[in-house]
């Protein structure tokens, strides 16, 4: 958005009671998809108060709450709540899909290999996810590094057999 004009920015998010409902699109349209939601809200310092106004009685109407931020801070949210997911999932697909014997094993994938792909099933197509990335660099990167460093850490707990620290990685996420 071009300095100097006045907007008010909106990140949407989903009610926590679908967060786990796998789907997109209209076929997950639901009447209570935002309740309990809570949606970005980023006006420009320019952004008259009436348009504020309308955008939080938007969210009142649709049972959701305002999280007032400024546009970066938002868009480092995003890198990590929404992108960073996509990417993993992206990852997960890849690192198993091609190892010999997938044709076999994907018969036998489980609940939990379900849920860390599905992130990918959010991908219109590769070119979105991409753009994301592209569009916000910086902040991909930074959650990217923060990821490897934290899968670094637990692989190397494990080839030191260090199950304490193994333990702790799990812990410290549960």
């Amino acid at each position: 958005i071009p300095s100097g004009r006045s907007y008010v920015g909106l990140v949407p998010s989903i009610g926590p009671d679908h967060l786990l409902n796998v789907g997109a699109g209209q076929v997950s349209a639901r009447a209570d998809l935002f309740h309990e939601a809570i949606f970005l809200v980023c006006p420009s310092h320019k952004a008259p108060e009436q348009a504020v106004k309308r955008v939080t009685d938007l969210l009142e109407l649709l049972g959701a709450s305002p999280l007032f931020s400024d546009p970066l801070e938002a868009d480092g949210l995003m890198a990590a709540l929404h992108t960073l997911p996509q990417i993993l999932s992206v990852a997960l697909l890849n690192a198993t899909t091609k190892q010999p014997g997938w044709k076999e094993a994907r018969k036998m994938a489980s609940r939990p290999y379900g849920l860390s792909s599905a992130a990918a099933l959010y991908l219109d197509e590769s070119a979105a996810l991409l753009e994301t990335m592209r569009s916000n660099r910086v902040n991909v990167t930074r959650v990217l590094d923060n990821a490897i460093r934290s899968l670094t850490e637990l692989r190397e707990a494990l080839n030191e057999d260090d199950l304490k620290s193994a333990g702790e990685f799990v812990d410290d996420a549960y």
